[in-house]
């Protein structure tokens, strides 16, 4: 869609929601999927269960091939009418015991058998062979084929990098998923043909019909686009394509659907299409509101009764998120009522999904219902900000607002649609102001209001070696030239494919030195900006000063700057390493020679001013304010917002000596070693040096950065004058700004 085009859909949906937020109208109670709801009971599983690696539905059962604490891979199976789960007898996959099953995967049949398939270990042998089984409901063996390659071998014979496992199509032939693309196996291993796929595969899956399809990631056209393609086995290369979500799990169809995908929290059913059109996708229902970790499910299909049974935990460890589910659908009216707060999301994040099912599970009176304007059911998420705005304009107005992405928060706030959060923290009986690192917050405000909480942040800056930027935190394009004259010729500044890539930086870490939302104005033809787009038309930029390259430039000192985003203490011994030297964190150097760094918040959560129940919102908002059970994980990748998570978390580092105390760098083509410790006391206090410097937030504005980077492009390329660029970016942009005063 062209800017003109978007900006104009944009207006009328945010003309809609001024208008209703200036009567005060409230949001509207959300909607289930067609009055129905899933309720879910989980069947019981043997306590001895530590892994499922595969599972499916077969008559009145769903069996599960998993470990029970040994090496074999045993057959169980649990009744959906309930009861205990029953271990099937034991059958050896290979006619020597003495064996270790590595990997396996089991789905049904059409004829109503069970297909098992294992990698296993014999005696002495961890590459493996791979067995595949044919067995009848009660676990008898029907069919055993034994492959002669073993796993090493038939991954060398494919030549489709890592394997990764099998899927049985209608008429018994294997398809082979690795990691480049897939290829059709008879029974005995033997390759029938290849065919390569597109990064970001996302894994096969069954149509109705038997065929298989694989996803991947569809680099035809603009976008983050995915689909499934059909696997023709008689033209030996692609058959269909299907438009999936980005990142979409598939499950295998049935006779109601030719297959199931997921979009975001929903599970979606592709449905055949009538007189040969091809069908299109429909929503079922939201994993998330019947109380299921979406990014847990390995395996759901729908029973004759209309319930869906779920598998979740397939390579999880903790047992927590090892279950089986029966999801039984019921008329909402039906239910104990609850309220609900509607959430708002784009590309919604773990720890928002694991602490929205905590909530939902523990709260008697409220319950959260999300929708994720970043993904959908038709493959196209482009239209899911256009999406939001209408909906807010016609008084869905969403109660939490999960405002990582392209949620532009600074208007709303600047037009009243969002809660200041600071009288909430001020009240709150277990958070104050110094319970966090207030100055990221401070940072955040919007004419002294705070509009999003955030739970851990980065410091986005520019790192360079002490000894040729010196010790400084800020710094001129005039110092930035001055400092690259001290290293040899030909020495670039700084990584840049392009110099918009250098402005729109500069501009991300503060956006209101040019723009006013408040009084709907702009500054693109202010002197400043002049200067900033004749900075970045001097920046040295191109496709070659890519980022895989970065490390050898920087050991060469072919480069003088590192761009980073400093998320943990231990991250300072490898920039020092590749800088050779004491460091120094200057930042983008600008114009105004002010602080080049800025905080990059995670995740950023926001309650709308016309939020149903604002205590409520709030209860589950000051959630990811309080201190965290684990600072040591990956819960956060970034800094804590909390200061004592904060301090255990720079107490682990500082207490955690890493095994192995080294670790290798490709580096061009030679291989580099970094010595590692744990870090120390200096990096913590180098690191709380540069947060005391920061001032600003890092943020994004879509439709500016596409104004302003269309019309630079002009200048970088010597087709337009300095002074026609900035009048030309100011007359757009102030257009595009009083549009949404």
């Amino acid at each position: 869609m062209k800017i003109r085009e978007r900006s104009m859909a944009l207006l009328l949906a945010l003309m809609m929601v001024l208008g209703l937020t200036a009567c005060g109208k409230k949001a509207v109670e959300a909607e289930p999927y067609n009055g129905i709801v899933y309720v879910g009971e989980d069947l019981p599983l043997d306590a001895e269960l530590q892994r499922i690696k595969g599972s499916c539905v077969l008559g009145d059962f769903v069996y599960l091939a998993g470990h029970r604490g040994g090496g074999t891979l045993e057959l169980m199976r649990l009744p959906l009418a309930g009861g205990g789960m029953e271990v099937l007898p034991e059958d050896q996959p290979y006619e020597n015991g003495n064996y270790y099953s590595i990997d396996g995967g089991l789905q049904a049949g059409p004829d109503g058998t069970l297909w098992l398939w294992e990698r296993i270990s014999i005696g002495d042998d961890f590459d493996g062979r791979v067995v595949l089984r044919q067995m009848d409901a009660e676990g008898k063996l029907l069919f055993r084929s034994v492959f002669e390659k073993s796993w090493t071998e038939l991954e060398q014979e494919l030549g489709l990098g890592i394997l990764r496992g099998f899927l049985i199509d209608g008429e018994g032939d294997l398809a082979a998923w690795c990691n480049e693309g897939v290829a059709v196996l008879d029974q005995t291993g033997e390759i029938r043909f290849t065919l390569e796929a597109d990064a970001g595969l996302g894994g096969l899956a069954l149509f109705s019909d038997g065929r298989i399809g694989l996803s991947d990631q569809d680099r035809s056209g603009d976008g983050d686009r995915y689909r499934l393609r059909v696997i023709d086995k008689e033209a030996k290369g692609w058959g269909e394509t299907y438009p999936l979500p980005s990142g979409a799990s598939v499950y295998a169809g049935d006779e109601n659907a030719l297959f199931y995908y997921t979009a975001g929290e929903e599970l979606w059913a592709w449905r055949t299409g009538e007189d040969g059109k091809p069908g299109e996708g429909e929503r079922l229902l939201s994993f998330l509101d019947a109380g299921i970790d979406r990014e847990s499910v390995t395996f759901c299909a729908f029973l004759p009764d209309g319930r869906l049974a779920v598998t979740c935990g397939q390579m999880w460890e903790d047992g927590s998120k090892r279950k089986v589910s029966v999801l039984a659908p019921v008329e909402a009216a039906s239910l104990p009522e609850k309220k609900v707060l509607t959430y708002a999301a784009f590309n919604l994040d773990s720890n928002e999904r694991a602490a929205i099912l905590e909530f939902n599970r523990t709260n008697p009176e409220y319950m959260i219902s999300v929708t994720d304007y970043g993904q959908s059911g038709n493959g196209d998420a482009s239209g899911g900000m256009t999406r939001l705005l209408t909906e807010i304009g016609a008084g869905r107005i969403p109660d939490i607002f999960s405002s990582w992405g392209p949620m532009p928060m600074v208007q709303w706030g600047a037009k009243g649609l969002l809660e200041d959060l600071w009288p909430w923290i001020d009240k709150d009986p277990e958070i104050s102001r110094e319970d966090l690192m207030v100055r990221v917050l401070e940072a955040a405000e919007i004419d002294g209001k705070l509009y999003e909480v955030t739970d851990s942040f980065q410091i986005w800056t520019m790192a360079g070696a002490r000894s040729v930027v010196g010790d400084r935190y800020t710094w001129t394009p005039e110092d930035m030239w001055e400092a690259l004259e001290k290293l040899p010729e030909g020495c670039i500044p700084m990584r840049a494919k392009s110099q918009s890539e250098v402005l729109l930086d500069l501009l991300q870490m503060d956006w209101s030195r040019f723009v006013d939302w408040k009084k709907g104005s702009c500054r693109f033809d202010s002197k400043e900006f002049r200067e900033l787009l004749a900075f970045c038309g001097s920046v040295p930029a191109g496709e070659e000063f890519d980022f895989q390259d970065e490390d050898r430039r920087l050991l060469d000192k072919e480069q003088m700057l590192m761009s980073q985003g400093i998320m943990e203490l231990r991250s300072l011994q490898r920039y020092r390493f590749m800088l050779g030297d004491e460091m120094s964190f200057v930042g983008c150097p600008n114009p105004w020679g002010e602080v080049g760094s800025s905080f990059l918040p995670r995740l950023n959560m926001a309650m709308s001013s016309t939020c149903r129940d604002k205590e409520a919102a709030w209860s589950f908002i000051r959630q990811i304010l309080l201190p965290q059970d684990d600072v040591a994980s990956w819960h956060f990748i970034g800094f804590p917002i909390n200061k004592a998570d904060f301090q255990r978390r720079a107490e682990f580092e500082m207490a955690q000596e890493l095994t192995p105390a080294s670790t290798s760098y490709w580096v061009g083509e030679s291989e580099v070693t970094v010595d590692l410790h744990a870090a120390t006391q200096e990096d913590l206090d180098q690191v709380m040096a540069l947060y005391e410097q920061i001032d600003t937030v890092y943020r994004w504005d879509e439709s500016l950065e596409e104004i302003i980077t269309d019309v630079a492009g002009a200048y970088f390329a010597g087709d337009k004058t300095l002074d026609e660029t900035a009048a030309l970016i100011q007359n757009r942009a102030q257009l595009y700004v009083n549009e949404r005063k």
